[in-house]
């Protein structure tokens, strides 16, 4: 999930393997910027956080100001 407040983006990722959430902010872009931008910056964090390449694919969610990134493909463990 990410979505955009007045100061900056936000987001919350759900992991089934390991089970657990990381959340919290993306220091960039500003909270004025593309949401491409931000997605790109959430994935390439996921991808950190999940020790390996991912493809997400993006919708806008409900509320305005929201997306919803499914995960749907992903590579190997990196060390």
């Amino acid at each position: 999930m990410l979505f955009r407040t007045p100061d900056e983006w936000r987001f919350a990722v759900h992991f089934d393997e390991p089970r657990g959430v990381a959340d919290g902010r993306l220091d960039d872009p500003a909270p004025s910027g593309e949401p491409g931008t931000a997605q790109a910056a959430l994935h390439r964090r996921a991808e950190e956080l999940a020790h390996r390449r991912l493809e997400i694919a993006w919708r806008e969610a409900d509320g305005p100001g929201w997306w919803t990134g499914t995960v749907t493909g992903c590579g190997p463990l990196r060390p």
